[in-house]
């Protein structure tokens, strides 16, 4: 369990603030994640597109003027705590391994553009069969470029948008490393149901 010295507290059901700070919810989350800054959400998104994150969840504990999460890295939990630059750091105790990311990584480019515009495409509703032919694919090549299956899905629908939607949904994993281009590599997500064991990351 998270703790931050003799500070940490639960975290109080306010409705007026659940209302103002929207949860994120991404296709590994496993619970929404509360957030109060734009910084927040873009952290969230990061860590939602990443190719090595499997499972996210709220820390179930505050850290005062900081995010937390929990996720799930191949068999690891690590927690996450964004933290503003300008802010001392934190006393986080915790039995699992603890990152800390501030405001100034987060906000770099290009990765920040490239994950926004990612994440601009979660809404894009995505036909049964084109889902169905990209992870077929999937399923017989490890990993494969963007655009290789992009051209998998039908017309009239967008090729890129619908395969960066699936990447949203968290049905495939997409490397922004080299950000979107032709080339981005591209594979498939293990299943929801094995990214968390006992319902737990």
């Amino acid at each position: 369990m998270l703790h931050v010295a003799s500070k940490a507290r639960q975290s109080a059901g306010n409705p007026a603030a659940d209302a103002r700070y929207p949860g994120f919810r991404g296709g590994v989350c496993r619970s929404p994640i509360r957030y109060r800054h734009r910084w927040h959400r873009d952290l969230l998104i990061q860590i939602a597109l990443d190719p090595e994150i499997d499972a996210m969840e709220p820390a179930g504990m505050e850290v005062p003027g900081c995010i937390a999460l929990a996720v799930r890295r191949a068999s690891s939990r690590v927690f996450v705590v964004g933290i503003h630059d300008t802010s001392s750091r934190p006393e986080v105790f915790a039995q699992d391994p603890i990152v800390l990311v501030g405001r100034a990584t987060v906000m770099m480019e290009p990765l920040l553009s490239d994950a926004r515009s990612v994440w601009a495409t979660r809404h894009l509703p995505i036909a049964a069969s084109d889902r169905v032919r990209v992870l077929s694919h999937l399923d017989r090549v490890a990993e494969a470029e963007l655009r290789d299956l992009a051209a998998l899905v039908r017309e009239p629908a967008d090729g890129v948008d619908v395969v960066l939607a699936m990447a949203c949904s968290g049905d495939v994993a997409i490397t922004l490393s080299d950000g979107i281009c032709p080339q981005t590599k591209v594979r498939r997500r293990q299943s929801r149901s094995a990214a968390c064991v006992n319902g737990r990351l």
